[in-house]
C-alpha cells in the first residue's frame, strides 16, 4: 500500500465482516507515535475508510496501521506514506532531460 499528499485515503479489506454492533478503531503508529483514528467509515461490512493523518505526509515514511475490533487486534499492515517533494523527485528522475520535461509541463 501507498499513500501521498492528496491521495490520503485509504480502504481497509477485511477477511470477516463487520456486526453492526461491532466496535472497530484503527491506529496509525507513526515512528512510535500512536495515532487514534476518529474518522473511519465502513463501507460495506467487509470495508473501512479512513484518512492518513498529514503529519505521516510531511516526509516520505513507513507507518503501521492496526485494526482492532471489539479490543482485540485484526493484524497490522505497513503502508508507505509519500511526500510531495519526493513524489517530484521521482518524476524527475524518471526523465532524460528533466529540464526539458518541466518546461512541457508549464
Amino acid at each position: 500500500m501507498c499513500t501521498s499528499q492528496g491521495q490520503n485515503r485509504i480502504i481497509v479489506l477485511l477477511n470477516d465482516p463487520l456486526s453492526p454492533r461491532d466496535n472497530v478503531s484503527v491506529i496509525v503508529d507513526r515512528c512510535g507515535d500512536a495515532i487514534d483514528i476518529s474518522n473511519v467509515k465502513r463501507r460495506n461490512p467487509y470495508a473501512l475508510q479512513f484518512s492518513i493523518p498529514e503529519r505521516c505526509l510531511e516526509v516520505s515514511m513507513l507507518v503501521g496501521v492496526r485494526i482492532i475490533k471489539n479490543g482485540c487486534s485484526l493484524g497490522v499492515r505497513q503502508v508507505k506514506c509519500e511526500s510531495r517533494l519526493r513524489e517530484l523527485d521521482q518524476i524527475l528522475r524518471a526523465h532524460d532531460n528533466p529540464l526539458e520535461f518541466m518546461c512541457q509541463v508549464i
